[in-house]
């Protein structure tokens, strides 16, 4: 029985195919591994403006409603809600939806 050389090429892959694959799918898993885990930060991100921003749409409506001048203080680490009274700006506590709000680590 003759075997022919360009049989022998046929067989499957070479070594060094091979090797040029798996680096191909670890460098894809690497930049799947890198979106996956940043999005629990971008949904917290995502979470907190959402928060915020209902937050001022709600006391807007509740200044309109109620006559008074509301104010937003930021903190490095905290915002909470103020009212402009007679002897000044005053924490706004009228409900738990106005109560100040801590940040949490990454957003300080």
């Amino acid at each position: 029985m003759t075997v022919h050389v360009s049989d022998r090429h046929s067989k499957g892959f070479t070594l060094l195919e091979l090797m040029v694959i798996l680096v191909i799918v670890g460098v894809m898993a690497t930049f799947a591994e890198m979106s996956i885990g940043s999005r629990g930060l971008d949904d917290k991100m995502e979470n907190e403006a959402r928060r915020f921003q209902q937050m001022v749409l709600l006391a807007q409506e509740e200044s309109l409603f109620k006559g008074l001048q509301l104010g937003v203080l930021f903190t490095p680490k905290s915002y909470e809600l103020f009212s402009l009274t007679g002897s000044g700006w005053q924490e706004y506590p009228v409900s738990k939806l106005f109560r100040s709000h801590s940040l949490e680590a990454p957003f300080q």
